[in-house]
């Protein structure tokens, strides 16, 4: 049977949570019969599709989905019914408050639920004025907007509809044999009874017995989200995803996908937060913060989009059991796995989106040392390193590199600094002796140690060395590896462009034989020397070392064999240089310093780092 439509002027929405999709729509018109041309319980195309069949123009996206947003909350009684309910009002708020917090988490705290709750109230009509029975869960399409209008109608005194985003329509239920799955778009509604009509997003859910309460608000959370989506499918993979809110991910974050400026919630998740990939550089090795998190809290990237053409593409993003994904309702610890989850993007396919797990299980994550294939697409995701549970590194190819050479520098943005800093540039000053370092050592990520932030801060108008790591990520072994160092032109100002650098100076083997050949896995440091002239203010010699923000680059050229050039080009393979010193030349090749400074950490289990200035 075809769902019957009802409605008044501007957007529609399809909505579904079983194996067929129902639609809601606005015209001035009566009712509108969609004819999908296929069985009723068939999965049909989603609403770009429906709107051009019946001529209707998308209504233009809104801005970004920012701010509070105030939100009433209708608790309702059919005619029918009793005045009963499965939730109290308290417990109601409680649920919205839940409500609230995922959705601060999942926005990064660029929206809240304003809410606003009434006491419960009866509506004019029975049941069946509203609800239309199905075997695989009640519906209220062509009947949604008589559910909205009778409940505005009749709603209490006392409820503040000033500056109203959302009008959400609770309706009570007791019985277990009872199940509403929920349905949401936006409307215009009025603002109170005899108020004037405003264009806002509209829901209705009920308290369906047979859900864990969990389950229940969940559920209103991703309707919630229809309230507000701003653009693309109303659900990116027609509910196959346990990783989306707007799926099946009830209650949980939303992902990468709809955070992009053109999908469901734009202004969330910047586009600097995704590593936009293609293969005009055949790919490149990338290392991921878990999306989970404000992307304030550090630089690292939070997504990779490795696109094959403009509209079919590959988003791949780590996921982690927090901050409202270790909720779903459906298992006991949240999202049903932590890892790399790989969705393949088909935009205005129906679905638009397709979840890639190892071996085919959309429930399962990617793990270090496996790897995705796709030979159709011509796309290889190699899970490199897992470097701890919220941060693991990927790299991306375009071609299968089974025997080739890949010369390389880990990105910047990446761990351990997380920060605008890469592990395999650093700075070796004079000042303290050369293979001293000021910062100490840490892990490169590989089990290597190398020199803690920039190594030294580099010292003005002395010889530095200015050291790179040249690696071969390949599985060949790279020859005639040449190596080109660039720093900021002029100093102190950040980065002035593409044409605000200067060479420092080139190395290949005749300065450092290892570079005639480095095997596969293998890594070769090699340095410049540098020394930066800065005309000192009298302010920047007093203090000895001043924040001078500069940067430093390193570019190597392809090598035989190589079409892998993606993290060679000096694009990420940058350092950050904050602070330099001010020191008189060291004589002798003594340190000028000679003071003796006795440290001591009293902590018997965690680690401490002492700056001296």
């Amino acid at each position: 049977m075809l769902p019957t439509l009802k409605a008044a002027p501007a957007a529609s929405l399809a909505h579904d949570h079983a194996d067929h999709e129902h639609v809601l729509a606005q015209a001035d018109t009566g009712p509108v019969v969609v004819d999908f041309g296929g069985p009723p319980d068939l999965p049909v195309a989603g609403l770009e599709q429906w709107q051009e069949m019946q001529g209707i123009q998308a209504a233009a996206l809104d801005a970004d989905v920012l701010g509070p947003k105030r939100v009433v909350v209708l608790r309702v009684y059919f005619n029918d019914y009793v005045n009963a309910s499965r939730y109290t009002k308290a417990q109601v708020e409680g649920f919205f408050g839940e409500l609230d917090q995922l959705w601060r988490n999942t926005s990064y705290n660029k929206i809240n639920i304003d809410y606003q709750v009434s006491e419960q109230f009866q509506l004019p009509d029975n049941r069946s004025e509203y609800v239309n029975d199905y075997a695989t869960g009640d519906l209220s399409e062509g009947k949604f907007y008589k559910v909205i209008a009778d409940a505005v109608d009749n709603a209490p005194a006392g409820l503040d509809w000033t500056d109203i985003d959302a009008v959400m329509v609770v309706m009570a239920e007791t019985d277990p044999s009872q199940f509403h799955r929920g349905e949401a778009i936006k409307c215009n509604a009025k603002m109170g009874p005899g108020g004037a009509t405003k264009y806002v997003g509209c829901a209705i859910f009920s308290e369906n017995p047979t859900e864990t309460d969990r389950q229940v608000w969940g559920r209103w959370a991703h309707e919630i989200g229809h309230a507000f989506q701003d653009g693309g499918p109303a659900h990116p993979s027609n509910y196959n995803s346990e990783f989306e809110l707007m799926d099946s991910n009830y209650p949980g974050q939303t992902g990468v996908f709809e955070k992009q400026n053109h999908t469901g919630f734009p202004g969330w998740l910047p586009p600097g937060k995704y590593a936009e990939l293609s293969s005009l550089q055949d790919g490149q090795m990338v290392c991921l913060w878990a999306m989970e998190y404000d992307p304030t809290g550090q630089p690292n990237f939070q997504a990779v989009k490795a696109k094959i053409t403009d509209s079919l593409y590959y988003m791949v993003s780590v996921r982690r059991r927090v901050l409202g994904d270790d909720l779903n309702g459906q298992f006991p610890s949240g999202i049903p796995d932590e890892g790399v989850l790989i969705e393949r993007v088909s935009e205005g396919s129906d679905p638009w989106v397709v979840l890639k797990g190892p071996g085919g299980d959309r429930n399962k994550l990617w793990q270090e040392g496996q790897q995705y294939e796709d030979n159709a697409d011509g796309i290889y995701i190699h899970i490199t390193k897992k470097v701890d549970d919220d941060n693991y590194c990927v790299t991306i190819r375009y071609t299968k590199a089974a025997n080739q050479p890949d010369v390389a520098l880990h990105p910047w943005r990446s761990p351990p600094g997380n920060t605008w800093e890469t592990t395999d540039i650093w700075i070796d000053s004079p000042v303290n002796g050369y293979d001293t370092y000021r910062y100490g050592e840490w892990n490169d990520l590989t089990g290597n140690l190398a020199p803690r932030g920039n190594g030294d801060d580099p010292a003005v108008g002395m010889v530095n060395r200015v050291y790179a790591r040249v690696r071969n990520i390949g599985s060949q072994t790279a020859t005639d590896v040449k190596v080109h160092f660039d720093v900021t032109d002029p100093l102190g100002v950040g980065i002035a462009g593409s044409n605000g650098w200067a060479l420092i100076g080139s190395v290949d083997k005749n300065q450092f034989p290892g570079l005639a050949s480095i095997a596969p896995g293998a890594f070769v440091d090699v340095y410049v020397e540098w020394t930066p002239n800065i005309a000192l203010t009298e302010e920047q010699i007093a203090e000895g070392t001043f924040a001078f923000h500069s940067c430093l680059r390193v570019r190597i050229d392809p090598v035989a064999g190589e079409t892998a050039l993606g993290n060679q080009d000096g694009d990420l393979e940058q350092e950050n240089i904050s602070y330099f010193q001010v020191a008189e030349e060291p004589g002798g090749g003594e340190p000028v310093y000679n003071d003796v400074i006795r440290l001591r950490n009293d902590d018997l289990v965690n680690k401490k780092f002492f700056f001296l200035s």
